[in-house]
């Protein structure tokens, strides 16, 4: 059974390969835009000692209609190759590909170059650093993660075990102006909270602390369109059935610039081989 978050990555090692195709929707208030739709694909692959990660992803956002701007459509692809260095260490190197069309603009193209280290002890704890890179249109961003996770219970009780993780998120932004931000240094903190019970995972996530440009999700997220973040909590379900399929649903609400706000709605599936 998928215990803790480690052991769903120790678990590549016996299950080869992994399809994830996911959809989402999002809903804003007090923003200028009004709605988005988002679908992605993620896969996977395990060849001792490496691990092979693809996601591909679109974006349409919508405004307002009184606003009178343009649609946005973002595509996204993002490689990652992961090395694994005996039973303890894990290295991860990647890119996060960001190709933006916007009607009445030029298209552009941004991207994210990113390493991360972790060492953990099996289900027991991990601690682990990541650096990102952004470039951007005029402008671009440093960002150093660390993070501590801990695993406690037991998995066997009628509560289930649990993990906690921690992290601290530093970002500079090169040039505030060109980025259209408050700031160019931004503090930020997540913290996460799972419990595994039989077949079902169940994921409390905060974040805390403004933040602009942020990276998250090991490389996957990227937040690249300038809004001031202030705080994202949400929960996630996992149910895990016929041992290697997995479906998810997800809610967060995120707060962000003055008084805006989004709420958003994501369904996976995964299946592993």
């Amino acid at each position: 059974m998928k215990k803790t978050l480690l052991l769903s990555v120790i678990a590549s090692l016996s299950l080869a390969a992994t399809i994830m195709p996911y959809t989402s929707y999002m809903t804003y208030n007090n923003s200028t835009k009004d709605k988005a739709y988002l679908a992605g694909m993620y896969m996977s692959d395990f060849k001792s000692p490496f691990k092979y990660e693809i996601d591909l992803e679109g974006l349409k956002l919508k405004y307002k209609n009184k606003y009178n701007i343009a649609d946005y459509n973002e595509r996204d692809l993002t490689f990652v190759l992961n090395y694994f260095r005996g039973y303890n260490y894990i290295y991860k190197f990647g890119i996060h590909n960001i190709f933006i069309d916007q009607s009445g603009s030029n298209d552009t193209y941004d991207k994210v170059l990113f390493t991360n280290f972790l060492y953990y002890k099996y289900l027991k704890y991990n601690v682990g650093a990541s650096y990102y890179f952004g470039s951007y249109d005029g402008f671009n961003t440093n960002q150093v993660t660390l993070k501590g996770g801990y695993n406690f219970g037991n998995y066997y009780s009628k509560i289930g075990s649990f993990y906690t993780e921690l992290k601290a998120n530093f970002i500079k932004i090169s040039d505030k102006n060109k980025a259209y931000t408050n700031k160019d240094n931004y503090q930020n903190f997540d913290i996460k909270l799972q419990n595994f019970n039989g077949a079902w995972t169940t994921t409390l996530k905060y974040s805390t602390g403004k933040n602009a440009y942020k990276v998250a999700n090991n490389g996957f997220v990227v937040y690249n369109l300038g809004s001031e973040y202030k705080s994202v909590e949400g929960i996630d379900i996992n149910y895990k059935f016929a041992k290697t399929n997995n479906i998810k649903i997800d809610f967060s609400h995120s707060s962000f610039d003055t008084d805006s706000s989004s709420n958003s709605y994501l369904l996976s599936y995964a299946k592993s081989f």
